[in-house]
Parts: structure tokens; C-alpha cells; sequence
């Protein structure tokens, strides 16, 4: 019995392996039938220094085409344009430890390489039909303009290694800080007995 072809790709969106010969016979389907791109969690601009900030996507990509997929190159679009995103590079073996990407800024950003998929991107890494990529996509790139609010609707796009496009809209959430990233307050020293004398109250005369 032929499953109907709405019901089959519920079915398959639920991560269950089906041919829909409807979409599966032609390698150039349209992308929602193509690729899954959800927002996982919260997706940022954080600012670096005077020039830059980090920009964090927390995606979940689910493949449902037929042949083997690669993320050729990511890209993402804002109300003010599109932004020319270097993404970060996977750390190398001399890296030691879990954290392995890090944003340069006056505090530390790290991230565990576990919870990252900057790897899959132009990396020629498959994701076959019914695999996922699920963490962050971390990136550099220019400051969001100052009279832009937050959050803001953006686009990203996500290429195969046929240079297909497939995209998805996010919510995007702006930090803002001056002079980039601050430290945390120090806590305030407590001055020693001798530095703050009891209170003595004047004695007046009846």
C-alpha cells in the first residue's frame, strides 16, 4: 500500500527512513523537502572588541535527501544585509583537553568540541539520510549596527557540494557592550575593623 506523500514526510521528519518517490526522484528537489535547518536553542551576536563579533547558532540539520550531504559553506542574512561570516576552524590535535574553540576576547569564550559542528562545514563530512548535526555553529564577523534592535529576524543558508541553498529563519539575539566584553565586577574589599570605628553618638546635656 502507497503512503500518502504528506503523511510520508511527516513520517519522515520524525527521523523514519522512507523513499517518497514523489521527492526522491529528482536530485534537485526544493530544500524544506530536501534539509531540515531548526534553531535548537539561542542564536547571539556577541561582541569581540571595536570591529568584530562572534556569532553563535545553535542549529539542529537533519539530512533527508537521497545521496550522501555535504555542507559546502553557511551563510546568513540580517535585516541590514549579509554578513561575511569566518567560521571557526576545528582546533587541531595540539589542543588538548575538551575545549577546543574559542573566541579571542577579553574574556575567554570556550566551547567543548562535543557540543560545535563547525566540522561539518567544508569539510566534505556526510550526513546520510536520517543523520543529524546538533550544537553550535560559532563564526567572526563584523559588529551589528548600533541602531539595530534585538532581537532580530535572520536568514541562514546552508550549500550541498552542488552549491544547492538551502534555508532556514532564525531569531537572533544581540549583546551589547561597550569596549566589547566586560569582565566581571570585582568585589568590592571589606575594610578592616581599625578602617570603620563604631559610631559614637554625641551625649547631650539635659
Amino acid at each position: 500500500m502507497k503512503l500518502n506523500p504528506i503523511l510520508a514526510r511527516r513520517m519522515r521528519a520524525q527521523g523514519i527512513l522512507l523513499d517518497i518517490p514523489e521527492d526522491d526522484s529528482e536530485i534537485g528537489r526544493s530544500s524544506a523537502i530536501g534539509l531540515y535547518i531548526i534553531q535548537n536553542g539561542k542564536c547571539e551576536i556577541l561582541p569581540l572588541d571595536e570591529f568584530q563579533s562572534g556569532y553563535s547558532f545553535d542549529l539542529h540539520i537533519a539530512s533527508n535527501v537521497s545521496w550522501p550531504f555535504e555542507i559546502s559553506k553557511v551563510e546568513a542574512e540580517f535585516p541590514w544585509g549579509n554578513v561575511p561570516i569566518n567560521w571557526l576552524p576545528e582546533p587541531d590535535g595540539r589542543d588538548i583537553g575538551p575545549v577546543g574553540y574559542r573566541f579571542p576576547s577579553e574574556l575567554p569564550l570556550e566551547y567543548e568540541r562535543t557540543i560545535v559542528i563547525n566540522h561539518y562545514v567544508g569539510s566534505h563530512r556526510k550526513l546520510r539520510r536520517g543523520s543529524t548535526a546538533s550544537g553550535l555553529l560559532l563564526g567572526i564577523g563584523e559588529r551589528a549596527p548600533e541602531d539595530a534592535g534585538s532581537p532580530v529576524s535572520a536568514f541562514v543558508y546552508v550549500y550541498d557540494q552542488f552549491d544547492r541553498k538551502y534555508e532556514a529563519n532564525l531569531l537572533v539575539f544581540i549583546q551589547r557592550w561597550d569596549g566589547g566584553i566586560r569582565p566581571n565586577p570585582k568585589k568590592e574589599q571589606r575594610k578592616s575593623l581599625l578602617e570603620c570605628p563604631d559610631r559614637v553618638n554625641p551625649i547631650t546635656k539635659s
